[in-house]
């Protein structure tokens, strides 16, 4: 009876330590975004109920890697027999799935750092580009840091997992015991009554109605401290197991025909197009101008950097440019990732939550920007500092009427400085012969990359700031800078329409760490006119594409769901962020969650109140806003009705 007892014991110790070290993990993530806490009222307390949430969820992860070795350990009580075999080899199967783990917590940290959320499954979009994303990790300094916390803390978690099964092998093999079938039974039933021990445990909540779930780490009102109690392993196992069933592949929020209907009143749309319920005519203006339009989608660029009351701007040429153009300081981006920005800025289509817009099965053809300027006599080109082909969008983009793309391929060997290519300011310089060639009118896009990790700063640029990550946003201003003044001086400038905005925003600390994510720049500088307008309309990259065909006054054929913001309204701006889905207006934040949680804030506030209880009205018409539009995309997207 000692050998079961102290067999099923080592199992336990196993789990304890598990939860150690997932906590430790867990500490490293909290220092990593202590400032996210600086104003809770009762912080202290916040951040035990944090860890506690994360203690029960580290417990769902750590049944579930142990219900093999108790299952494996009922079978032998029921003979008694406890071989040194058994012992080392739950030894050996602990530490290598365990380890798998860890690496997953210690992944997640430098993953939260960029997208302020706990790794997902998005990470799969890009399982079929290893060498690409490997690359970029190796030759990222902070990624290493990690790496080797992760190689230190797994070893002395081996080694302490080894100490375990030591001690109890040790005591074990020393007791003498006869085979006796009542002691077997009560073992057998010491280990089911384990076993129901891991189920709970494994399931996360007693109650009947529903297991543990995302939602169930939502204990306040603070973002961060909500998703801290989460176990990484926890959401990328779900959300995987989600895109496997098929539950976050296909949007699925309501009726298809109550959604279009729902569009075409947001929209304004009253005609009846054969081709898509959404598609309307849009008439050309009396004062029609044929200019070249240059887009500059900047990494990582939010609008925190241009409308923050700081007097220590990183990014002085953007603000100086804010003086001679039409700005919008309400505008966002379509998702979190760069596909998004380029795939929305483009096309006029929104993100669709975990979806990679540019790696369907089907390579469908839309009637966006590249395919519109072109029946008008466009030439459509697109430049980017790294690899054209990573995330399909070469040949997405040859697919949708971009003719040239210029791509690390053409850039000289000695210039690609990592696997995000050459720096910004190469790549512009390098443009400038295209486009001094190019047949006008011409419509060119420029996808920045300097702003990601791994992040290389040029020699010949001397940043102010001593933190790399301000270090990089400077050059990134910069770079820009150098374009317009090379641009300045060549014979197409005058007869251009600058635009710029960012593939999706960053993550700068605080309540509003979440939506400066999404909140971008959306700059529209047309040098012949030199004027300063500062427009507060709600905005996304979706309208980028008819805000532009608005300032050109061409007729075109608007089957997308972006409108002209200088002329037209929205209520609200909605967008995703893989597992989740959001709108906004000038006052209120709703949030829903894939898991089925809700939140609202009133943002102006800035403090991180969710106050869904208090105005359930105000949530549920923002959440028909947002479902109509994500329902009717798929809806369109799903009958290839984007011609």
């Amino acid at each position: 009876m000692k050998k079961n007892l102290l067999f099923f014991g080592h199992i336990i110790c196993i789990h304890i330590t598990a939860l150690l070290f997932f906590g430790l993990f867990r500490g490293v993530l909290l220092l990593n975004h202590l400032e996210q806490t600086v104003e809770i009222a009762d912080r202290t307390s916040m951040i035990l109920q944090a860890f506690w949430m994360g203690f029960r969820f580290d417990t769902v992860i750590s049944c579930y890697v142990l219900i093999a070795p108790v299952v494996i350990g009922m079978f032998f009580s029921l003979f008694q027999f406890y071989p040194k075999a058994l012992f080392k080899g739950i030894f050996i199967y602990c530490c290598v799935v365990f380890s798998v783990t860890l690496l997953v917590c210690a992944a997640n940290i430098p993953y939260f750092n960029v997208f302020f959320k706990n790794i997902n499954a998005s990470i799969w979009n890009w399982i079929d580009e290893p060498a690409f994303v490997a690359e970029m990790i190796v030759k990222e300094s902070r990624f290493w840091i990690y790496f080797i916390v992760y190689l230190i803390v797994n070893f002395a978690f081996c080694f302490a997992l080894y100490k375990v099964y030591r001690y109890f092998w040790n005591k074990v093999k020393n007791i003498e015991q006869r085979f006796n079938y009542r002691f077997s039974l009560y073992s057998f039933f010491i280990g089911i009554l384990l076993l129901g021990v891991c189920f709970i445990g494994g399931r996360g909540r007693i109650e009947l109605k529903s297991p543990i779930r995302v939602g169930t780490a939502y204990f306040s009102n603070n973002v961060f401290l909500n998703q801290l109690g989460l176990n990484p392993n926890f959401v990328l196992l779900n959300t995987s197991l989600e895109q496997i069933n098929g539950k976050s592949k296909e949007v699925k929020l309501m009726d298809n025909s109550e959604a279009i209907r729902n569009v075409r009143e947001y929209l304004n749309i009253t005609s009846d197009d054969p081709d898509s319920p959404i598609a309307r005519m849009i008439p050309a203006a009396d004062s029609v101008q044929r200019k070249n339009v240059v887009l500059i989608l900047m990494e990582s660029m939010t609008s925190y950097y241009l409308y923050s009351d700081s007097t220590d701007t990183k990014v002085p040429f953007l603000k100086d440019l804010l003086t001679k153009s039409v700005h919008f300081p309400n505008f966002y981006s379509a998702g979190v990732h760069t596909f998004n920005g380029i795939y929305s800025s483009l096309f006029s289509y929104p993100a669709l939550l975990s979806q990679h817009s540019m790696k369907s099965g089907d390579m469908l053809s839309y009637a966006g920007m590249p395919a519109v300027l072109r029946n008008h006599g466009y030439r459509t080109i697109y430049f980017s500092t790294h690899d054209a082909q990573f995330d399909n969008v070469g040949g997405f983009l040859m697919a949708n009427q971009v003719e040239q793309i210029i791509s690390q391929k053409d850039y000289p060997g000695k210039e690609v400085l990592s696997n995000l290519g050459v720096p910004d300011d190469y790549m512009f310089r390098f443009s400038m012969d295209y486009l001094n060639n190019a047949p006008e009118p011409f419509f060119a896009t420029f996808l920045t990359a300097s702003n990601h990790p791994p992040y290389i700063i040029p020699s010949y640029f001397t940043p102010r700031s001593d933190k790399i990550k301000e270090q990089i946003v400077e050059y990134s201003d910069w770079a820009v800078q150098q374009f317009f003044e090379l641009a300045e001086k060549e014979k197409w400038y005058e007869n251009t329409i600058f635009v710029i905005t960012g593939d999706h925003g960053a993550s700068v600390g605080g309540y509003d760490a979440l939506f400066s994510y999404h909140q971008v720049p959306f700059i529209v500088y047309e040098p012949e006119k030199n004027e300063a307008k500062m427009v507060d309309h709600l905005g996304g990259q979706i309208d980028i594409f008819p805000t532009i065909m608005g300032v050109l006054g061409l007729e075109y054929h608007n089957n997308t769901f972006g409108i002209d913001i200088l002329n037209e309204q929205r209520p609200y701006m909605f967008f995703s962020s893989d597992d989740a889905f959001e709108c906004i207006d000038h006052e209120w934040y709703y949030v829903h969650r894939t898991g089925g949680d809700e939140s609202l804030y009133r943002h102006v506030d800035k403090n991180g109140v969710d106050v869904i209880d208090s105005y359930p009205e105000i949530a549920a018409e923002m959440k028909k806003y947002a479902t109509s539009m994500l329902q009717a995309t798929q809806y369109v997207i799903k009958e290839g009705l984007v011609r």
